[in-house]
């Protein structure tokens, strides 16, 4: 089989939200000893497989390299595709998280405090 990339002159590619658009084209072809080459649905689908991951046909066409065919050499498919979507990154919280108060650190300050409060007043007296 013929390698049919290399016969295709421009390969124009058109993405808008979930549609892709290509425009092609190929080269004549110019001797008789040249093959005829024939582009369809299924071959650009072939190549943009790589890059794409087409869920439905649109709009179909077909080119083909020799003058004389009834299909020209220009052509454009449209193809639905699946649109990736950016996933959502977590942004990290920039609240530090409480130390958790345990019930004797909680006694112990209570106590400090009553303590404290205790010289205040017998200072005062």
């Amino acid at each position: 089989m013929v390698e049919k990339k290399k016969h295709i002159l421009s390969f124009h590619e058109e993405l808008s939200n979930d549609e892709l658009e290509i425009f092609c084209e190929m080269k004549t072809r110019n001797l008789a000893s040249e093959p005829v080459i024939k582009l369809y649905t299924s071959d650009i689908k072939n190549i943009l497989q790589e890059k794409y991951k087409i869920i439905s046909v649109i709009k179909e066409d077909r080119i083909s390299n020799c003058p004389r065919s009834k299909t020209g050499q220009k052509g454009v498919w449209k193809f639905k595709i699946e649109v990736a979507r950016p996933s959502k990154t977590r942004k990290p919280s920039n609240t530090t998280r409480k130390k958790q108060v345990t019930k004797s650190a909680f006694s112990d300050r209570i106590k400090n405090i009553a303590i404290n409060k205790q010289k205040e007043y017998e200072k005062d007296d």
